[in-house]
């Protein structure tokens, strides 16, 4: 056999692609006009823990603002197996209730037949013997009526395991606030409620199970990828080669943005330097709490210019001045920045950002993840098809510049 035509035709299944992106960008552009893909108000506001309490809260009150009655209290108790209300029946939900020993519990709903605990832990660590006491209040609460405590988060209930009800905040295999949530679409009769459920949905499946949270704007694009899939074996083992190497080309677009960043800082300081010579920007997003930057050797010890990300895999990537307080009893000996309270008082006031014992200004980059769909996108939508041309990168290599000079600005006047 001819070795040239086992071999797939690359160059042609690329050209093929590369003529139709000018249709496709327009295609895109109509979706975003029209459609507005990437619109949510929860990857907008990112909610804590207690913000996200109180709209849950608000979702099971029959008298809540999405107007829907007991529609998502019912769907609650039918997923648990409880007994359900109706419109008729007294129905009181209350928020922070106080318990004997001063914890509250996030949520406690009462009907003629139960009283249900809901303790809402997306992200905290339970406290000793947490659910124990909150069982025991809603006992002494009860007045004749069933006790029932659900443990809201995708942890594990460290105490009175037995005894609560566990309900994910997503999970496609267990009882979760997602299903819940979905069974009820059908019923909501508000075109807002609809959409406030719809986005909270997203976002839960976002945050807790790595889902994308917003609707696939790259459909146009996505498509013409599958039909020249279908146009045959050369075709198929072409894009075969590409999936392979993914990995390497998603490295590869971080590293591009490594070096636009180092090109960047270096033009302004001529002696700047990677933090550590041994791990890569591409490497320090992949592991949680890592983080790669770049300082002057005239800078104390400990501080940089950096990037991070809050969760493993390329998630919640943030950006800022990381600079440990060495006052603060989780920064261990010999990792504190010395200068870290007058690095603090200087970036105060600079726009948008926010502060933490390690980092004196810190702020959520753009995109929130930096995984292999994401870049792919920023390349698609770079004027010049570079990743580290696109508007969010520029903004974000230059925000880090600036937070350079006031690092300087800061230490010369120390």
């Amino acid at each position: 056999m001819n070795q040239s035509r086992a071999m797939p035709s690359f160059g042609s299944v690329l050209r093929r692609l590369s003529h139709q992106y000018p249709i496709l960008a327009a295609k895109r552009a109509g979706s975003e006009l029209f459609g507005a893909p990437r619109l949510n108000a929860f990857s907008l506001f990112r909610p804590n823990e207690a913000s996200l309490s109180r709209i849950i809260a608000d979702i099971f009150d029959p008298r809540g603002t999405h107007g829907q009655d007991i529609l998502f209290l019912n769907a609650l108790l039918r997923r648990l197996d409880l007994p359900r209300v109706n419109v008729i029946e007294p129905i009181t939900v209350r928020r922070e209730m106080m318990t004997r020993d001063g914890r509250q519990i996030d949520l406690v709903i009462e009907t003629p037949r139960l009283i249900v605990g809901i303790e809402n832990k997306p992200w905290a660590a339970q406290q000793p013997d947490q659910l124990v006491d909150y069982l025991s209040a809603l006992k002494g609460w009860s007045r004749g009526r069933s006790p029932v405590l659900i443990f809201l988060s995708n942890k594990e209930p460290e105490t009175a395991k037995s005894e609560v009800r566990v309900v994910r905040l997503h999970s496609d295999d267990e009882t979760a606030l997602t299903q819940i949530l979905a069974d009820c679409r059908q019923e909501i009769r508000a075109a807002r409620t609809q959409t406030h459920i719809a986005e909270l949905v997203a976002y839960l499946k976002f945050e807790f199970g790595g889902e994308p949270m917003k609707a696939d704007e790259n459909v146009a694009y996505i498509q013409a990828v599958e039909s020249e899939y279908e146009r045959g074996i050369e075709s198929k083992r072409a894009l075969a080669m590409v999936m392979l190497s993914q990995t390497r080309l998603h490295k590869a677009l971080i590293e591009e943005i490594a070096e636009e960043v180092l090109l960047k800082a270096r033009g302004a300081f001529n002696d700047i330097e990677e933090e550590y010579d041994d791990c890569s920007l591409s490497e320090a997003l992949g592991d949680k709490d890592n983080w790669w930057g770049f300082r002057r050797p005239s800078w104390p010890e400990n501080c940089s210019v950096a990037i991070s990300p809050g969760r493993t895999n390329y998630a919640d990537v943030y950006f800022g001045i990381r600079a440990p307080d060495p006052r603060n009893k989780s920064v261990e000996k010999g990792e504190g920045c010395s200068s870290h309270p007058a690095i603090s008082e200087a970036v105060r006031e600079v726009e948008g950002g926010s502060s933490s014992g390690w980092w004196p200004w810190w702020k959520w980059a753009e995109p929130l993840s930096w995984n292999a769909e994401s870049l792919a996108t920023l390349v698609l939508e770079s004027p010049t098809g570079l990743v580290a041309d696109h508007p969010r990168i520029k903004d974000l290599i230059d925000r880090m510049l600036a937070l350079a000079q006031a690092i300087d600005e800061t230490l010369k006047n120390e």
